[in-house]
């Protein structure tokens, strides 16, 4: 995982809310059917399944 401004070729856009998710091929096709859910403390943000 990592941040970008924009999306790569061929990936993804995902827009919920404020959040916009960029997915390559791989990504989506492991996340399909999945929620992914993000928590951030002062340590920094997790992301959870």
């Amino acid at each position: 995982m990592s941040v970008q401004d924009e999306p790569a070729p061929g990936d993804v856009v995902v827009r919920i809310d404020q959040a916009v998710l960029y997915l390559d091929a791989t990504a989506r096709d492991r996340l399909a059917g999945q929620t992914l859910d993000a928590r951030s403390n002062e340590l920094g943000a997790a992301f959870f399944l």
